[in-house]
């Protein structure tokens, strides 16, 4: 494991995010460890957008509300959507 300040973080960004491929990096603010570089593990068919999406707590907990609300609703005709739509 490497502990690093920020400014060194900052100064070394290329250097750090090919280390953190190897080893874990830390970095401190004022001496405390604020966050740790993690490489992403996306794969050649999978696309950032996608990885992140599918790896962001806060994003898997709003589609889980939404799912919940969905259930709840009564569905609506086509022409029903249509008309919400277009605003008629």
């Amino acid at each position: 494991m490497k502990v690093i300040d920020l400014l060194e973080a900052k100064n070394h960004l290329e250097q750090y995010a090919e280390e953190c491929r190897e080893t874990t990096v830390v970095v401190t603010i004022d001496g405390h460890p604020a966050f740790e570089l993690t490489p992403l593990e996306v794969d050649e068919d999978d696309d950032l957008v996608n990885h992140l999406i599918q790896h962001n707590p806060e994003f898997q907990a709003f589609l889980a509300r939404q799912a919940e609300e969905n259930k709840k609703s009564k569905p609506i005709s086509l022409e029903e959507a249509r008309k919400r739509l277009l605003g008629e």
